[in-house]
């Protein structure tokens, strides 16, 4: 006696291949991409360029906006005097909320970055200055069509031996649609007023053009995710129907005789 198993095991799992590996193999071509930066930038003005100190209770921003597209933010890099202690800034990730005065807008905290670590990449003078790339703190996904600034400050405890790098030409390369304001540099300092203004940002572009680059990925689509998911599903499904079943007795005298059930393909 033979029983067919239903062909529910091979339909499910060719479901789950054509469907499911297609998908997670573009997802996995989706690499880190510098989004915005001006590293490759040359210092043409003579001398080494402009390197600001990052002084206790002080602190540089850049400001920028993101396409139509979710993103997750893997590292910012900016390019640092060498001989500092990179571990002591705070970098923050800041979203715009509300209007856009020129001074002490409303930023709120999106996230924290540090980890400071030394990009491979040599500078343009490798001996004094060094990128360094910091990484968020948890993971930070990025809005579409939303402005940003990225701040690094030294909080008023800290030291005086962190210097960023600056340069003139104000000239950025964007990936996507991204973008930034067209004064993206911030400064961070002391009250900007009597009593009782607080400290705060405010639109300063007198050191020139912050040296940085934002690298991020595209975040999964909602419906790559929900595919898996239902892809391990099937998986699961299958993996039940293909357990054989337990050998059954043929014939009443004969009963001492177990003949198993095997499936057969095709």
């Amino acid at each position: 006696m033979h029983m067919k198993m239903p062909s529910f095991q091979f339909t499910s799992l060719a479901l789950v291949w054509f469907a499911v590996v297609p998908h997670t193999a573009q997802a996995q071509d989706i690499a880190s991409q510098a989004m915005i930066s001006n590293l490759d930038q040359i210092w043409t003005q003579g001398g080494m360029g402009n390197f600001e100190t990052v002084i206790p209770g002080h602190g540089y921003g850049f400001m920028f906006k993101t396409d139509a597209t979710p993103y997750l933010l893997n590292t910012v890099t900016f390019e640092m005097l060498n001989g500092g202690n990179p571990a002591t800034l705070d970098i923050q990730l800041y979203t715009l909320e509300g209007s856009f005065p020129s001074t002490n807008p409303n930023f709120v905290s999106a996230g924290q970055l540090g980890d400071p670590t030394i990009d491979s990449r040599p500078t343009q003078w490798p001996g004094s200055t060094s990128f360094v790339d910091f990484t968020p703190i948890t993971p930070i996904t990025l809005a579409p069509d939303t402005d940003y600034l990225i701040g690094v400050i030294e909080p008023a405890n800290g030291d005086d031996n962190n210097a960023l790098t600056f340069n003139f030409n104000y000239t950025y390369t964007f990936s996507g649609d991204w973008s930034s304001f067209i004064v993206p540099y911030w400064s961070y300092g002391p009250p900007l007023g009597p009593p009782p203004a607080p400290q705060g940002w405010k639109i300063d572009s007198s050191n020139g053009s912050l040296m940085l680059e934002v690298n991020a990925t595209p975040a999964p689509e909602p419906g790559v995710s929900m595919l898996f998911l239902f892809g391990c599903a099937l998986f699961g499904v299958a993996g039940w129907a293909a357990k054989p079943p337990e050998p059954t007795a043929v014939g009443a005298v004969s009963s001492a005789v177990a003949v198993p059930v095997t499936s057969r393909k095709g």
